[in-house]
């Protein structure tokens, strides 16, 4: 079970944020899968289906759904600093399924693309597809 970050560590210190709400056909597998990546539990609401995530400065949260993963539709975008740092914390967590570029979960790198960032992608086991990246050159 990944760490639960303190009360003082639950403030975003932005006046502006986003967190992305996103579909999970199930709780535990989803924390599990985010908790290998490297998030960090904040605070999870049970009887409302509802948790939330953090990994540094990104924050994600998550309601319970039925979700058939192959044909969800959620996603959001993620632009970090250090790309290779993200997409490792990713590998990991997608190692116990075998880290398949083709299915879900999975993970494929998209190299740089015309906007100046260089990307990869992963979809977790809901279906919901992240795109993350970072200026070339970072």
């Amino acid at each position: 079970m990944p760490p639960v970050l303190s009360a003082t560590s639950q403030t975003v210190s932005a006046p502006d944020a986003v967190m992305p709400a996103l579909p999970s056909r199930g709780l535990d597998e989803t924390q599990a899968f985010y908790g290998a990546a490297g998030f960090a539990l904040v605070r999870r609401y049970d009887a409302e289906g509802y948790f939330i995530v953090r990994r540094g400065a990104v924050e994600l949260h998550f309601f319970r759904a039925d979700v058939d993963p192959y044909a969800s539709y959620a996603g959001c975008y993620l632009r970090v600093a250090d790309l290779a740092d993200w997409r490792a914390a990713f590998a990991a967590a997608l190692a116990p399924s075998g880290g398949s570029a083709e299915g879900i979960p999975r993970l494929k790198d998209d190299g740089a693309r015309p906007w100046g960032l260089r990307e990869f992608h992963v979809v977790d086991p809901s279906g919901n597809l992240l795109r993350v990246g970072a200026p070339i050159g970072a």
